[in-house]
């Protein structure tokens, strides 16, 4: 704004007085930019200790970001760990459940292998009996030895397992 020059024309008192405000409200805006203009000028050597310390704080900042995203990171990891340890710990425990059971089921298959050899065992010594008494009805222990040897699918050959002559009369 320019200064308001007395020299002119008289004007109504009312225009006067707003006219004179203005100038003090001009005065007080040159006076103040002059204070702002002088807190906000730095010396050389105030700025040369302000640019590292905003430095410094701009990267402080930048690493506790980083800290941040690795420990979330860090704790997605974690999380995904104790699911796979859980995961790891259910299938050992169902392998051990597994193996107990081929366990149980190899020894029932066992008994019933057993059962069977026996059984084809006693077949084939009653075939021998039934085949000797059929025969000739004699006590020939030599033909009723040689039938139970033959044996079947079960029984290998010379087993050891004779019919006993009770039977026999």
């Amino acid at each position: 704004m320019q200064p308001i020059n007395r020299d002119q024309p008289a004007v109504p008192l009312r225009w006067r007085q707003a006219l004179n405000n203005l100038e003090a409200a001009q005065g007080t805006l040159s006076d103040l930019s002059k204070q702002l203009e002088g807190a906000l000028h730095l010396d050389d050597e105030a700025w040369q200790l302000a640019v590292p310390h905003a430095q410094f704080t701009a990267a402080l900042q930048g690493q506790q970001r980083k800290i941040q995203e690795l420990e979330q990171q860090l704790r997605v990891v974690v999380a995904r760990l104790e699911e796979s340890e859980r995961g790891r710990r259910a299938a050992e425990e169902r392998a051990r459940q597994l193996s107990a059971e081929l366990e149980n089921n190899a020894s029932v298959f066992k008994l019933h292998y057993e059962e069977l050899l026996r059984r084809e065992q006693e077949v084939h010594d009653l075939q021998a009996v039934i085949s000797a008494l059929s025969l000739g009805g004699g006590d020939d222990s030599s033909s009723i030895r040689g039938a139970a040897g033959s044996g079947g699918p079960f029984c290998g050959a010379g087993s050891g397992s004779e019919p006993s002559d009770s039977g026999t009369t």
